[in-house]
């Protein structure tokens, strides 16, 4: 095998790898049919290397209705129940917080608790 093609099967690894770790599903050699400026299918159709998803759940939770013990509980179970079935992790995240923040603060917030989600669950 080449060099070039050694050092870019590494590269697919540590990618796929990164972005598997924070809880992104990850395919490689995805196939995207399209049509060129013209209306003509593209032939061969689009490869490519790494597709790169992800699925979140947002919760909005107002802190005055699960701000409760009991709230609080049935909200970590069903976030357990859904990864375990679907691994899909779970964001929650108070609305008047968000009113408040800037984009890339929820952003944050919201990557902070899929990764701490998807830690746990290691």
């Amino acid at each position: 095998m080449p060099d070039e093609a050694v050092k870019t099967k590494r590269a697919r690894q540590k990618i796929i790898q990164l972005y598997t770790d924070q809880g992104y599903q990850v395919t490689e050699e995805e196939v995207f049919p399209c049509f060129n400026n013209m209306g003509e299918a593209i032939f061969p159709p689009y490869q490519a290397d790494i597709l790169v998803t992800k699925k979140i759940i947002i919760e909005l939770d107002p802190t005055r209705l699960h701000g409760t013990a009991r709230h609080r509980s049935k909200d970590h179970w069903r976030d357990e129940n859904i990864f375990r079935e679907y691994s899909i992790p779970t964001a929650r995240l108070n609305p008047d917080d968000i009113i408040k923040q800037v984009s890339i603060d929820i952003l944050l917030e919201i990557d902070s608790q899929v990764l701490e989600q998807n830690n746990n669950k290691k």
